[in-house]
């Protein structure tokens, strides 16, 4: 389906999916369809929520353009799942691509042409009717690129608004059209040669014509005739068969009664398919499914029942995930799912009374429309009259339920102490990218292109020496407190490989698994073993899209390895052991990664105070991240490092028989291959940190080398992450911390290991007497720089006549109002040009005396004026003292105003916090903040003693709640916490809210370690004290927007000062749960963010300091 919606608000969206539920109730189900004219500002993919339990739902995919454009894309979920699903932008908010990849690939273009009005204003030029048609060419272009360049086997549909008429054409277009008259827009002749040349046929152009074509009625047209045919469907290839050809405009309940408006278009067309198709297993497990069984007793009984016994009866060459998965498979099949209410619910009986409403006042108004030929009838306009009434008694009643019925769900969420049903749709919702691979120009790729893509880096990434194989000296004899405890830490939900049983299941019966995973350690952990089981070693490969990145290679995917639950116990297990051996020999190391009881110890440099003066002093760091640290281990150094660090030997030995035999499976859709790692350390593997840990440190105390390098002074490194610092005193410190950087790069080098050049990072600073000339020669001219002397020539080289040059520099000076630099040259003084002896007769040796001398000089001087004059008319009536007056006064009060912006600006750092509020999301604060403002003017305006409290303090009160409410939320469930663990808001176990800092590179909120963490229950608590407390009197001074309030906003985030009071004491214990909440995740659950003032001057002072210089 495709329909021109004219703007999609929240009433008209939750409208619409309503509709497209009940068509699906009367066995029309929609299963694409295609929205133009959403007038959203941002870019979304989301799945919708159901209408109703058991209701279908849609992934959403929406393009945002400028003015009113926007596209908006809605996929059932069952005709194809989210992983196969391509997405590509050709224009902003007018054409969209999506590719389906089912059997064969199925190609959508959602499309939205300008409109044909030449008199809008957003036109440039004179010629507005060229502009225009300049704007319709380069989309029909980039249409006709677009299909030129689909693979003849893949199915294409193109769907939207095209806003230009078609003419009958054979086998192509029909003679279903709405008129044959010609057509005002001027390229309609383009779009009939772009049907012509890609052989497309316009479906519903068939079914019938004249008046039931019409896609587009415009305003107030009570003729039938009324309206164009501007809305299509076109299909090419296979798809244009009988039943598709009976595509045709219908006359839904969403359209509105009257205005201009669209009618949907709604076509059938086959699914394209394969004559063969090869169908693959899958026995993933839904996360849903498992939390769902787990947590009803009489499931977990039946598991028991189940699985109990046959965990009994397993042998050591048994797998346990086996049997698990055998025993679940008996008892979801056995589950029987609740039934899905029908659509008997009163909400959506009264949607349905509404439409109905609507259908009849639409079916009476074309009545009237015939019948007003031939005369009036009084009794008809009442009834028409009364229709109206009854829709919009109707339409006021069901907003009331609607907001009755969203009040009460946020009431009873907050209420109950179990918010878990409540958290999917509170919770605030990270934005998802689809993984899909894009070749070098930007286009879509098939399954197999981006399956070959990824196979063929990772086998390069970890591509290496060939090691001899391991084999054990002795066995490491694992005991059952061990392997019960590495079960233990593992969490319940965590992702597995698509073979395996969910963890929550290895959880509930973790002792008797541990019994069997230890003796099955015993059995193959033995003196001379050079092998482990194959489930052991394959990891399931999982490919999540980094952020902000274009995903053109695979290195923009951050890669996952899922390993079974056996390989994480045998991992962790070892883990534990190597702990001691890891915190002995980091103790005189710099890594605070991985080391338990280490606290991280920063260095600084010396104070510099009584320290006696030298010719230059500063200081120069060097921050850099290693690349890809983890897959570029080389396994011989890792064996080196091992041992240096008193492992004992058959620990060793197991650890490389781990590596050894480490493979990686990459399954992207239906194709799949296993490949063999020969370097790096095992991905998803809890062992993986502190062989990192003692690793690097190997390779620190390898950099470290006197005379060049100290690893204790300069080093400090966190993970993969490392800096380095000395001080400068003297050109010799500086040459010293240069050849100690150029050591510490090709040292790294050496290990194989590379630097990430985005992320590294030299900062230098050096002042003092000799700083420039310590400087000199390590400043290296690049030939990017600026040479001036090159763009002055480039102006004759330009061919601009001297005289111009010469005209525009006087220009320049008068328009400035620029001192005359012949002048001030004139004006200096200098010794006489003949320098001989004073002559005979006369004072001086001039034959005129020194007045007549200073004659002289004035008549230069006046002449010299009056060029001066011309050049600058008023300057020159105006006395040159007073001016430098003026001037030295003027330059004295903005030094005083900027002294009392500073000094204010200090103030505020006791008192003032800044909140910065999102536009962009969903029910932000900052659209909620503008009605209550509305309202609280009008209650002012209408009835003010109905008002207890100010405005600030209202919409003060109203950001606290709306926080506390969603920050409970959050926390809710597991998987809201999952979430805003994986954003790095919260810990794992969700006991710690971090601090948070904006990273302008990412454009994102990240963890700032700097912040302490804060308990779930001392947010709350605050949080609760807080809106109690703003409404006392002398607590909230101010809180206000930066700019204007406003139902839109074009900014992204709204700025909000607050000012808090420093006198009563309900202030002071105000200002104390601010200062803790700053920068706390509490506010990202809302949408917003909050960080103390910050001592900078505002946008007036610091322009006028600019002036000032």
């Amino acid at each position: 389906m495709t329909w021109n919606c004219g703007g999609l608000h929240g009433d008209k969206y939750q409208e619409l999916l309503h509709w497209l539920q009940a068509e699906h109730h009367a066995g029309r189900t929609i299963d694409i369809c295609c929205l133009q004219e959403t007038c959203w500002r941002q870019d979304h993919e989301f799945v919708t929520d159901p209408c109703e339990v058991g209701g279908l739902t849609w992934y959403a995919v929406q393009s945002s353009g400028k003015d009113t454009a926007g596209l908006l894309c809605l996929v059932r979920t069952g005709l194809v799942s989210s992983e196969n699903i391509r997405t590509n932008v050709l224009a902003a908010g007018r054409a969209m691509h999506l590719r389906l990849l089912v059997e064969v690939p199925l190609d959508l273009l959602c499309l939205y042409q300008y409109a044909w009005n030449p008199q809008k204003g957003t036109l440039e030029g004179s010629n507005k009717t060229e502009a225009l048609l300049k704007q319709r060419r380069g989309l029909w272009r980039a249409v006709d690129k677009w299909v030129a360049g689909l693979s003849q086997r893949n199915s294409c549909i193109l769907l939207g608004d095209f806003n230009t008429p078609i003419r009958p054409e054979t086998s192509l277009a029909g003679n279903g059209v709405a008129t044959l008259q010609a057509a005002h827009q001027q390229d309609q002749g383009e779009f009939q040669e772009l049907i012509k040349t890609h052989h497309l046929c316009l479906l519903n152009t068939w079914s019938g014509g004249g008046a039931a074509a019409r896609t587009f009625i415009p305003p107030r047209s009570q003729d039938r005739g009324h309206g164009t045919q501007i809305d299509f469907i076109a299909v090419k290839g296979a798809l244009n068969d009988a039943e598709a050809r009976r595509a045709r405009p219908v006359n839904a309940d969403i359209v509105p009664t009257s205005g201009a408006r669209h009618r949907p278009v709604i076509a059938t067309v086959p699914m394209p398919h394969r004559p063969h198709q090869a169908k693959g297993t899958n026995t993933s497990v839904a996360l849903r499914t498992v939390k769902k069984v787990t947590g009803d007793l009489e499931q977990v009984e039946r598991l028991q029942q189940h699985i109990l016994p046959a965990l009994e009866q397993l042998t050591i060459q048994d797998e346990v995930d086996t049997h698990l998965l055998k025993g679940w498979g008996k008892v979801v099949r056995g589950t029987r799912t609740t039934p899905a209410e029908g659509i008997n619910e009163p909400l959506t009986q009264s949607v349905q009374h509404m439409w109905s409403l609507r259908t009849r006042l639409r079916q009476h108004n074309q009545v009237i429309a015939q019948w007003t030929h031939r005369g009036h009838e009084a009794g008809r306009t009442f009834k028409a009259w009364l229709l109206i009434i009854q829709l919009q008694r109707c339409t006021r009643s069901l907003k009331q339920s609607c907001r009755h019925r969203k009040t009460l769900k946020v009431s009873e969420a907050v209420r109950s102490p179990d918010i878990h049903a409540a958290a999917k749709r509170f919770a605030p919702k990270a934005p998802r990218r689809r993984l899909q691979l894009r070749g070098p120009d930007g286009s879509l790729q098939t399954h197999e292109t981006e399956f070959r893509q990824i196979t063929e880096y990772f086998r390069a990434l970890y591509d290496g020496p060939a090691c001899p194989p391991p084999v054990l000296s002795a066995s490491p004899n694992f005991t059952l407190a061990e392997v019960q405890q590495a079960i233990r830490r593992h969490q319940p939900y965590k992702a597995m490989p698509k073979s395996s049983a969910p963890a929550a299941l290895w959880k509930h019966f973790a002792t008797q698994a541990a019994v069997i995973l230890t003796k099955q350690f015993e059995h193959h952990l033995v003196n001379g073993a050079c092998v482990l089981p194959q489930h052991w070693c394959i990891s399931d490969l999982v490919l999540l899209p980094k952020v902000g990145k274009l995903m053109t290679t695979p290195a923009h995917l951050r890669p996952i390895a899922l390993l079974t639950l056996p390989a994480k116990v045998l991992a962790a297990a070892i883990a534990q052991r190597l702990h001691q051996h890891v915190a002995w020999y980091l103790q005189d190391i710099p890594q605070y990664a991985y080391v338990k009881n280490r606290l991280s110890m920063w260095m600084f440099m010396d104070d510099a105070k009584g320290s006696p003066p030298h010719p230059s002093r500063g200081g120069c760091m060097l921050s850099l991240d290693v690349s890809k640290a983890y897959d570029h281990v080389d396994r011989g150094d890792l064996r080196l490092a091992l041992l240096e660090a008193q492992i004992p030997e058959h620990l060793v030995q197991l650890i490389l028989m781990i590596h050894y035999h480490a493979d990686l499976r990459i399954c992207p859709g239906d194709h799949e291959t296993v490949l063999r790692t020969k370097r790096g350390l095992r991905q998803g593997c809890s062992l993986a940190p502190a062989l990192w840990a003692i690793y690097s440190g190997w390779l620190l105390r390898r950099m470290d080398l006197p005379g060049t390098l100290s690893v204790a002074q300069a080093n400090t490194t966190f993970a993969d992450d490392m800096h380095y610092q000395w001080n400068i005193h003297k050109g010799a410190d500086l040459e010293a911390a240069y050849g100690a950087m150029k050591h510490i790069l090709v040292s790294l080098r050496r290990a194989g290991l590379s630097v990430s050049e985005e992320k590294t990072v030299i900062i230098l600073g050096i002042k003092g007497s000799q700083a420039q000339r310590t400087l000199q020669r390590y400043v290296v001219e690049m030939p990017q720089g600026c040479i001036w002397p090159t763009l002055l020539h480039a102006l004759d080289c330009c061919g601009l006549p001297e005289k111009e040059m010469q005209e525009n520099t006087v220009d320049l000076i008068k328009r400035l109002k620029l001192p005359n630099p012949v002048r001030s040259h004139q004006m200096e003084e200098r010794p006489a040009k003949w320098s001989k002896q004073a002559l005979p007769g006369t004072r001086d040796g001039w034959g005129r005396t020194r007045g007549q001398q200073n004659g002289t000089q004035q008549t230069r001087t006046f002449d010299m004026e009056e060029d001066d004059q011309e050049m600058h008319p008023v300057s020159a009536k105006t006395d040159q003292k007073e001016l430098e007056e003026l001037r030295a006064m003027l330059g004295m009060v903005t030094t005083l105003l900027l002294r009392h912006e500073v000094q204010m600006n200090i103030s505020r750092l006791d008192t003032g916090f800044m909140i910065f509020l999102q536009t962009t999301t969903p029910n932000s604060i900052a659209h909620t903040t503008y009605q209550i403002g509305n309202r609280w003017k009008d209650a002012k305006q209408n009835d003010p003693s109905s008002l207890s409290q100010p405005m600030r303090v209202v919409i003060f009160q109203h950001l606290l709640t709306v926080v506390q409410e969603r920050f409970k939320a959050m926390l809710h469930s597991p998987s809201s916490r999952s979430k805003a663990s994986d954003l790095g808001w919260i810990s794992r176990c969700g006991k710690e809210v971090y601090g948070l800092r904006w990273n302008p590179a990412t454009k994102q909120h990240e963890r700032d370690h700097s912040i302490p963490s804060l308990k779930p229950e001392e947010i709350e608590t605050a949080l609760a004290e807080l809106i109690a407390l703003a409404a006392k009197p002398l607590v909230i001074h101010r809180y206000h927007a930066t700019r204007q309030l406003a139902e839109q906003y074009a900014s992204p985030t709204l700025a909000m000062m607050l000012e808090v009071g420093n006198r009563a004491e309900e202030a002071q214990v105000a200002w104390r749960h601010l200062h803790r909440l700053a920068q706390s995740a509490v506010w990202a659950a809302a949408g917003c963010y909050m960080r103390h003032e910050r001592l900078k001057m505002g946008a007036l002072a610091q322009k006028l300091a600019r002036l000032m210089k």
